[in-house]
């Protein structure tokens, strides 16, 4: 359970499973060919769901008779205000759905005209639904819900679950039962038994607070946990003892028993969301993504409580919940990577501006008398003169800033320009500010061009910019935005600037070499003079048996100081100053030493010399503390555009795994040798021989003109 490959299998599989027993669920209503519709004023049919509809007047069967009423149609039961109303409108759908399958139930019906009334009446005939039977209606609301229980699912793979994701994960469950719920017994076609009818609608119920407290305990724990674990659990059972009042009916009204708990649950979350905007007053991040959860709660649940979209239908009101988790977990797993806090203060603006169009709609529509086309009309000219340009000039007054194109260039060039100078793959001054133009301009093409003049110009109807590199070149850049649109005064301006903030990039950069350069060179002064003179009158003070330790350390200080300069070496004089220390070393320690190596005309950098002198140093002395016998060998080759050093001898077994629980040497040995673009591979293998230590160090290598 707790791998992440059963989590992934569980969170894929409960919900396909849940969204199979829906559609058997539904396939199991009895249905017919006719379709039942219903008005504000009367119940209407379809006869064979095809030709026009007519009102039906009641229904009989032999031991009983029905008037027809609008309700029995209606997608959602709990618009009705009174449980006696509720329990009667259950039980007349009982009889019904009892008389179409036993095959005796007729329909009246009637139908009015300016000559005369005429009626008629006919049998209903039962019949097993199929999946084309199922309405538009049904498939939004049953992929809203399968959508909404997966995106919670995907909430609860990784990690440990908190008390925010445990809230999450419930509104994932309460949606999917409300979604799925509503799904069934609003698609039906009229007929469906009351002991399924009556569920159904307690499990909607259940679902819509479940929804309610999980948001609750959410918002009560992130971005802070601002309550105690106890306080969370009991938010998580809320749901559960409201929805009592509902299963057993303690109030007549449904406003008490269903609309007022409901309310109270959502008015918590509320207050929780308040609470975490006045605690993280301190970190923005955290607030832009409060902002995000807001913004979708806005549009979709708060709405859907108010009854504001009276005219939408139902399955679309529940599928737009699906907005509701996509911005809840984009806020809380990727607002980093969406740059929240910039979109958060977007969408609220494009949502309010949607708000202040329809309410522009609404008061144009009341106040004026006209019929619907007309007023239409006019709305849409007063929205589309007036409203918008107004609009965009208050929002380019009050919110947008005159440095956000600068800004803009800026975040777009600069890291172009920068990436290449501190590049080391030779890219060139020009490919740098070529890549620089097309981050900031998006042009179709940008070429480098022979030009006389130093002037930058706008040519071929503003489809082409020239900027002059002072060097009798110039960029010439075509149709911007990818040819979406031309070029304008201010692009000639930005591309000055960048061309500009080129040079100052590399003045910056060739300033900081001349001063690192120069430091180092004050260093190797300061060691060559004053270390250096010491260890002379140490070499002349010193024992005979410690004058070689003296010496290896006067050869190391130079060694160093010549490792440290700028410019590269030839391999073959590091070469004869590695094969020298080597000797050195080996007889130190009455070990023979074996060297090869080929004549070669290549040059290493001052990094590779220095960081393969420390790794053969650190190898030298692995070799010679696991040595079994035999001589140590080093074999020094060229393959292709690398040096490589194989230094080998003969161990005990078991050295390997020694050496590498003792200390760093091993993954020092890798790091240096990182460092300079190679690697370092150690070994031991067994030979006819022996056991055999192998270390080998390759690194890249410049062959000299």
């Amino acid at each position: 359970m707790n791998s992440v490959r059963s989590r992934i299998f569980i969170g894929i599989a409960v919900p396909v499973l849940m969204t199979l027993l829906i559609f058997g669920i539904a396939l199991s209503l009895p249905t017919t060919d006719a379709r039942f519709i219903h008005t504000p004023e009367s119940l209407l049919v379809e006869p064979d769901n095809n030709g026009p509809a007519v009102e039906v007047v009641a229904f009989h069967w032999p031991l009983g008779y029905l008037k027809a009423y609008p309700e029995l149609a209606i997608d959602e039961p709990d618009v009705i205000e009174t449980y006696p109303e509720l329990n009667r409108l259950f039980a007349d759908i009982q009889l019904l759905t009892q008389a179409l399958t036993a095959d005796v139930l007729v329909v009246e019906t009637t139908t009015e005209t300016t000559a005369e009334t005429t009626t008629a009446s006919y049998r209903l005939t039962a019949r097993s639904r199929t999946l084309s039977d199922l309405p538009t209606d049904f498939w939004i609301q049953v992929s809203a819900a399968f959508v909404g229980l997966l995106l919670c699912t995907l909430v609860w793979l990784p990690g440990q679950v908190t008390l925010a994701k445990a809230g999450f994960i419930l509104t994932g469950v309460g949606y999917f039962l409300l979604a799925t719920s509503a799904g069934i017994y609003s698609s039906r076609n009229l007929f469906i038994a009351s002991d399924l009818f009556q569920p159904l609608s307690l499990v909607n119920l259940l679902g819509t607070n479940l929804f309610m407290g999980g948001l609750s305990v959410l918002l009560w724990n992130y971005p802070k946990a601002l309550v105690s674990v106890r306080t969370s659990y009991l938010l998580l059972v809320l749901p559960l003892l409201t929805s009592q009042l509902a299963v057993f009916q303690v109030f007549d009204e449904l406003a008490l028993s269903v609309y007022l708990p409901f309310t109270c649950i959502l008015a918590i979350a509320v207050f929780g969301m308040v609470q975490q905007f006045r605690n993280n007053a301190d970190n923005p991040k955290n607030r832009a993504a409060l902002r995000w959860i807001l913004l979708f709660m806005t549009a979709t649940t708060i709405p859907a409580v108010l009854k504001l979209y009276t005219d939408v239908p139902q399955s679309v009101m529940i599928a737009s919940f699906v907005f509701v988790y996509a911005g809840m977990m984009i806020a809380v797993t990727r607002h980093q990577m969406f740059d929240i806090e910039r979109w958060s203060y977007k969408l609220w603006g494009w949502f309010l501006g949607g708000m202040a169009v329809l309410l522009a709609d609404v008061a144009i529509a009341s106040a004026i008398g006209l019929s619907q086309t007309t007023t239409l009309a006019v709305s849409l000219a007063v929205i589309g003169w007036l409203y918008f340009p107004v609009r965009q000039m208050l929002w380019r007054r009050f919110f947008m800033r005159r440095d956000d194109q600068l800004q803009d260039w800026l975040t777009r060039s600069l890291p172009e320009l920068l990436r290449a100078h501190q590049s080391a793959d030779g890219v060139t001054r020009s490919t740098s500010v070529i890549n620089a133009l097309k981050a900031v301009f998006s042009p179709l093409s940008v070429e480098l061009q022979a030009h006389d003049s130093d002037l930058h110009t706008l040519e071929a109807g503003n489809n082409t910019l020239r900027l002059a590199n002072g060097k009798g070149q110039a960029f010439v850049l075509s149709h911007p935005a990818e040819g979406r649109r031309t070029f304008r005064e201010s692009d000639l301006r930005i591309g000055e600037l960048v061309l500009a903030l080129n040079e100052l990039v590399q003045r910056s950069l060739a300033a900081r070499a001349e001063g690192a350069q120069e430091e180092r060179a004050r260093i190797r002064q300061d060691l060559h003079d004053d270390l250096g003179a010491k260890l002379l009158r140490l070499l002349h003070r010193a024992q005979p048996d410690d004058r070689p330790l003296v010496k290896e350390a006067i050869q190391d200080l130079r060694t160093l100081l010549q490792n440290n300069a700028t410019s590269g070496s030839p391999v073959s004089r590091v070469l004869h100053q590695w094969q020298a220390e080597a000797d050195l070393r080996c007889q130190d320690h009455n070990i023979p030493l074996t060297w090869h190596s080929a004549a070669s005309d290549g040059e290493l950098s001052a990094v590779a010399v220095s960081q393969v002198s420390m790794a053969l140093r650190e190898a030298l002395s692995n070799a010679i503390r696991y040595r079994s016998g035999g001589p140590v060998s080093v074999t020094v080759k060229e393959e292709g555009d690398q040096l490589q050093l194989r230094i080998t001898n003969l161990c005990e077994e078991g050295a390997l795994e020694r050496s590498a629980g003792q200390g760093m040497g091993l993954r020092n040995l890798q790091e240096r040798m990182q460092r300079t673009g190679g690697t370092a591979d150690v070994s031991c293998d067994k030979t006819s021989q022996g056991y055999e230590w192998s270390v080998i160090l390759t690194t890249p290598l410049a062959v000299t003109p």
